[in-house]
């Protein structure tokens, strides 16, 4: 479990300072855009997983868009809006949800 939370203290962390930086460019007249986590929640419980979405939500209004790339299942509804990729026989196929 210590492993675990190291982890999860350290994508909070990263999270938290990705919003410091964000404060600090919109101090210098710039904005970050985005800010990508990708498969940030995999090696998180469902506590885990939840303190990162509340981090995530902490930050949104620093960041034009944020972008979450998961394979969850249970973070499928978390967020506002989704790009869900589904293989086919042509190749994949994207679909804003």
């Amino acid at each position: 479990m210590e492993y675990v939370t190291t982890i999860l203290d350290q994508l909070t962390g990263a999270v938290e300072q990705s919003r410091l930086r964000s404060e600090a460019f919109q101090r210098a007249g710039a904005r970050l855009q985005m800010l990508v986590i990708d498969e940030g929640f995999g090696s998180q419980d469902e506590i885990g997983r939840q303190k990162l979405v509340e981090a995530v939500n902490r930050v949104q209004a620093d960041f034009a868009c944020i972008l979450v790339i998961t394979h969850i299942e249970a973070l499928k509804d978390v967020f506002p809006t989704r790009i869900e990729v589904s293989k086919t026989l042509q190749g994949s196929v994207a679909q804003v949800v």
